[in-house]
C-alpha cells in the first residue's frame, strides 16, 4: 500500500517576504505528509509554528520546531551528516518518505542564482525516461517535478560545503507519511 503524498506547496503564498520561506513551504509540504493531508498549513501558518516571522530565513531546524510545535515530529526524524552514497540510496528507494534538503541554488537544476534555498524529495526512483531521478518539491515552482538524483544531491553537497559541515556529509529530515486508505 502506498504512502499519503501531500500536494505541491509553493511558497509564494500571497505573504509580503513570500520569497523569503522557502523552509517554511517545505516544513508546510513536511506537516502534510506527516499529517497524511488532516492539516495542510500555508507557509506563513508553519513559520508561526517555528516561532519565527514570515520574512526571516530558516532552515531544517525551524522545520523541526514547527512540526514539532504541530505535534507531528512523531513522524520525522533528523539525520545528521548522513554520507552522501546512504543518501542516494535513501532518495532512489522507493519508501514513499519525504525527505527536507538545504541546497545551494548555485547547484541547483532550475538555478535562479547563488542562494540557499530548501526543497523537499519524495523517495522513490523513477522509471523508463525518468530512472535515476526522484520527484522533488520545489517552493519556488508550482508543481513536483523529475530531477537527476545525482543533482540534487550535489547541490546539498555544495550547501553543506559552504557552511563548513562534516566533508562528504548532508543533514536531512525525513517524514513518514502513513499509508494511504
Amino acid at each position: 500500500m502506498p504512502r499519503y503524498t501531500p500536494k505541491h506547496v509553493t511558497q509564494d503564498d500571497g505573504s509580503v517576504c513570500a520569497w523569503e520561506h522557502c523552509w517554511a513551504a517545505v516544513g508546510a509540504w513536511a506537516a502534510s505528509g506527516a499529517s497524511g493531508g488532516a492539516r495542510t498549513p500555508t507557509p506563513t501558518y508553519f513559520c508561526a509554528q517555528a516561532r519565527k516571522s514570515p520574512c526571516e530565513n530558516g532552515g531544517i531546524s525551524d522545520m523541526i520546531r514547527g512540526l514539532s510545535n504541530m505535534s507531528l515530529m512523531r513522524r520525522a526524524t533528523y539525520k545528521p551528516d548522513v554520507p552522501k552514497d546512504v543518501l542516494r540510496r535513501m532518495l532512489l528507494r522507493r519508501t514513499g518518505a519525504l525527505v527536507a534538503l538545504e541546497i545551494d541554488m548555485d547547484s541547483w537544476p532550475a538555478s535562479t542564482g547563488s542562494v540557499y534555498h530548501s526543497v523537499g524529495v519524495i523517495c522513490g526512483q523513477g522509471t523508463g525516461q525518468n530512472r535515476g531521478k526522484v520527484r522533488t518539491m520545489d517552493p519556488a515552482e508550482r508543481t513536483y517535478r523529475w530531477r537527476d538524483v545525482d543533482g540534487v544531491i550535489a547541490a546539498a553537497m555544495d550547501y553543506n560545503r559552504s557552511h563548513h559541515e562534516t566533508p562528504g556529509t548532508i543533514d536531512v529530515l525525513v517524514v513518514l507519511p502513513p499509508q494511504e486508505k
